[in-house]
C-alpha cells in the first residue's frame, strides 16, 4: 500500500469482515483488518479486560500506519470512550464504531418494538437500549451468550441453527418488528437467521449496523486502490475461511 490515508478495521475475531464488506462497497480506501482471534470472543469478558484489549488492538493498527479507525466489535464499541481515544492518540473525527454510527444514521419508526440480539457485554452496557429509547423506540434485548463463540469455533450448521432459534422465538414472544444484529459475527450467518425466521413464521426484519458504519466511512472521503491486508493474532480455520470469502 502507498503511504496515504488507510482505514484500520479491528474486531475481536472474524465478525468485522461483515463490516469490511459494507465499507468496500462505498469507498476505494485501502484497508487493514485486525482480528484478535486469540482472545475471541470479547462478549463474555469483564469490562477492564475488554478495555485493555481495545488499547492493544489500536496499538497494532497504529504500528501499521493506519490513519482512520473502525471499531467493528459491538462489545468494544460500548466501552470505547472519547477519553480512551485521546489516551490512544486518536482524533474522534478519525474514528467510528458500531454504536456511534447507528446512533448518528439509523432511522427508526417511533413506537415500534426493536429487539437487540448481542453478547452479554454489549447488552450489559445498556448503550443500544439508550440510543433506541432516544429515537422513540421500545427496546427489548436478548443475549446470545455463546453464538459468537460458536461462529468463531466453526460449529456445525445444525448447532448454529439451534442457538439462533432461541432468539427468534423470543422476538415473537415480545412482538418485535425488527431485530438489530448487536454483534458483527451474526451477519456472517444471516442466511441461517432467515431460515429460522421462515420456519417460525416471524414477520420482522433484520438490521445490520454495519451499513451505518459504511456511511460514516464514506464521509471521510478517503480514496485508494481497494487494497486489503488482513492480520490476526491467531490464524484459525474460520479466519482463513473468511479471508478467502471476502477477498
Amino acid at each position: 500500500m502507498k503511504e496515504e490515508s488507510v482505514v484500520g478495521i479491528f474486531d475481536s475475531g472474524v465478525g468485522g469482515f461483515t463490516v469490511y464488506k459494507k465499507i468496500k462497497e462505498v469507498t476505494s480506501a485501502n484497508c487493514i483488518y485486525y482480528g484478535d482471534c486469540l482472545n475471541a470472543p470479547y462478549g463474555n469478558k469483564e469490562e477492564f479486560e475488554i478495555r485493555e484489549l481495545i488499547k492493544a488492538d489500536i496499538l497494532f493498527l497504529e504500528e501499521k500506519k493506519v490513519t482512520h479507525f473502525v471499531n467493528a466489535c459491538n462489545s468494544m464499541s460500548v466501552l470505547t470512550t472519547d477519553a480512551l481515544l485521546q489516551e490512544s492518540g486518536i482524533a474522534t473525527d478519525h474514528y467510528t464504531d458500531m454504536i456511534r454510527a447507528f446512533d448518528k444514521h439509523a432511522v427508526c419508526k417511533e413506537g415500534e418494538i426493536v429487539l437487540v440480539v448481542a453478547t452479554s457485554a454489549t447488552l450489559r452496557s445498556g448503550v443500544y437500549q439508550d440510543v433506541l429509547t432516544h429515537k422513540g423506540v421500545n427496546a427489548a434485548v436478548y443475549a446470545y451468550t455463546d453464538l459468537a463463540a460458536a461462529i468463531e469455533n466453526n460449529r456445525t450448521r445444525e448447532e448454529l441453527l439451534t442457538i439462533v432459534e432461541t432468539g427468534i422465538v423470543y422476538a415473537k414472544e415480545v412482538g418485535a418488528t425488527s431485530i438489530i444484529y448487536g454483534c458483527t459475527h451474526y451477519p456472517l450467518i444471516h442466511g441461517l437467521f432467515l431460515e429460522v425466521k421462515e420456519k417460525l413464521g416471524w414477520q420482522g426484519e433484520f438490521i445490520d449496523p454495519a451499513i451505518y458504519v459504511a456511511q460514516e466511512v464514506r464521509v471521510w472521503g478517503i480514496t485508494g486502490e481497494h487494497g486489503f491486508c488482513p492480520y490476526s493474532s491467531k490464524d484459525t480455520a474460520v479466519f482463513i475461511k473468511n479471508v478467502i470469502k471476502f477477498v
